[in-house]
């Protein structure tokens, strides 16, 4: 079995080698993931936009590699319990919609992401704000099915305490490998694009019946009537 070491990296003594590794690692993994080149379009825009989310994270965030020897193999981005992903100033600063045709840019930033940060509020209230919101995840594609993406997600389950996690995945094969790990499946929405696409948001959470503050409350109410 391969040896993976997991660290969780320091942005302030991270090297500029490993920085553009990981940055190296999320594109060339996401490159491959035809969900998110529907609406990323092409390699340019998806490159700057593992640029400036490496780089977004290191800073607001939490960054967790894996590491095959010295080599980056995997990237986990997490946005733990209280942060806010991202201000208004912050996304309309982001270069890599810019790369995007301007019709589908603007459809990214003013439609889908905001549609699906509305359905999943609608049925988990706060999640993303009160539990550890597992943003981006991915192994280099060179060491796929070497354990690395199931290391990353067991250091994060092992660290919780009792905090859940959640994330969002679009793909078939996602879905299966996070239930494999310990996910399950709470949600489904299906967003048609204009060029051609539909997006499948499919919301998992660990443990299966995690629940926000505001959930509870609402069952707390209905309870009582």
């Amino acid at each position: 079995m391969t040896d993976v070491n997991i660290r969780r990296i320091d942005k302030t003594s991270v090297s500029d080698a490993d920085k553009s590794a990981m940055k190296r690692v999320l594109a060339a993994a996401f490159a491959g993931y035809a969900p998110h080149m529907a609406i990323w379009h092409n390699e340019a825009a998806n490159t700057r936009l593992m640029d400036e989310m490496v780089e977004h994270f290191l800073r607001r965030h939490e960054v967790v590699a894996a590491y095959i020897g010295d080599h980056v193999a995997g990237v986990a981005l997490w946005v733990p319990p209280g942060h806010e992903f991202m201000s208004d100033a912050e996304a309309e600063g982001m270069n890599s919609l810019s790369l995007l045709p301007p019709k589908r840019g603007e459809f990214v930033a003013t439609r889908v992401l905001p549609a699906i940060d509305v359905l999943t509020d609608a049925s988990f209230p706060d999640a993303e704000e009160e539990w550890h919101y597992l943003f981006m995840l991915a192994t280099d594609p060179t060491v796929q099915g070497s354990g690395v993406g199931s290391a990353l997600l067991a250091h994060k389950i092992a660290e919780r305490g009792d905090v859940p996690l959640c994330l969002h995945t679009n793909s078939e094969r996602n879905a299966r490998f996070y239930a494999r790990t310990g996910f399950t499946q709470r949600a489904e929405h299906n967003l048609p694009l204009p060029f051609g696409a539909v997006w499948n948001d499919r919301f998992f959470t660990l443990p299966a019946d995690a629940s926000t503050r505001a959930m509870r409350e609402l069952a707390a109410e209905a309870e009582s009537t």
